[in-house]
């Protein structure tokens, strides 16, 4: 092996392990920055807690099914699925 190439090859992989080590950095200031900003989101969320209110419940409503054709309608308001002897109005 010549000289040039082993210089060149030390030179790549210098360039490597610097290219890793800012990778590193900037990877671990980012962690920082996130478990700074989760503990920020969880101060604020326990301070906001008892001025939160519950959000409504969802409407359930009963469904039944159609005698003609068997598909789930709603019991209160149905209507029909458009079959002769459907019991439903319209």
């Amino acid at each position: 092996m010549s000289l040039s190439k082993l210089l060149a090859l030390i030179g790549i992989l210098i360039a490597v392990w610097t290219l890793f080590r800012w990778v590193q950095r900037v990877t671990d200031t980012r962690r920082q920055d996130g478990k700074a900003d989760r503990v920020g989101n969880a101060r604020r969320s326990e301070r906001n807690a008892t001025a939160r209110r519950e959000p409504d419940p969802v409407p359930v409503e009963d469904l039944v099914a159609c005698a003609t054709c068997g598909a789930y309608v709603a019991a209160r308001g149905a209507r029909g699925c458009g079959r002769q002897n459907c019991p439903y109005p319209g």
